[in-house]
């Protein structure tokens, strides 16, 4: 577990214990205001069930489409255990991983020990680029269905303030990853960005 994310973040260290390798794995909820008659323990940080099971979500507001469009995705392999597994997970849509990212970034954008959320500009760039033609269409759907949310309002406020052109902040933590590529296709995300989250 994550210390002061405990219950809800937790690390399998690489190989010898080292960070290179390591896989995090944050386990994320939707909108708080979504649980509110659930009978839930709740906070800014944390969703846990009553009684308790020792397992948490941390609820994110910025998602309210978290349950919209989700995407099927086959996964299998083999547990811990060495037995053979195989199961579907349902992955957020571009659209809401993409307003995910944007807040995400925001949060990060003045912090050293997390690279300035250069890792969210990266992440956010892999969204757009992964992008396929149909799941861009129903970003458009939603993004339409969506303008007047104040969440929405305010992803495109992030964009225009950090994306919208080569010299804003957000491109530059994007181009100080260590991930990043010149044949990376700036000029393209940003315009992207802009017509996913216009500012209103």
């Amino acid at each position: 577990m994550v210390p002061g994310a405990a219950k809800y973040q937790f690390v399998k260290p690489g190989p010898g214990g080292a960070k290179a390798g390591s896989l995090k794995i944050d386990v994320l909820t939707g909108p708080r205001a979504a649980f509110a008659s659930a009978g839930l323990q709740m906070d800014a940080c944390r969703v846990r069930p009553k009684p308790s099971i020792n397992l948490h979500a941390h609820p994110v507001d910025e998602a309210p489409t978290l349950e919209r469009n989700l995407l099927p995705y086959a996964v299998a392999g083999r547990l811990s255990s060495g037995e053979a597994w195989q199961g579907e997970v349902h992955l957020p849509h571009p659209f809401t991983f993409a307003r995910m990212k944007l807040f995400a970034f925001r949060d990060r954008l003045h912090d050293p020990e997390k690279d300035h959320g250069s890792y969210h500009a990266l992440d956010l760039y892999s969204i757009i680029a992964t992008t396929t033609e149909a799941e861009w269409r129903e970003a458009g759907s939603l993004r339409d269905e969506c303008q007047q949310h104040p969440l929405v309002i305010e992803a495109g406020e992030i964009v225009a303030e950090h994306f919208a052109e080569p010299a804003r902040l957000g491109v530059i933590r994007l181009r100080e990853s260590p991930y990043f590529r010149d044949q990376f296709q700036l000029r393209d995300f940003a315009s992207a960005l802009g017509e996913l989250f216009p500012r209103r």
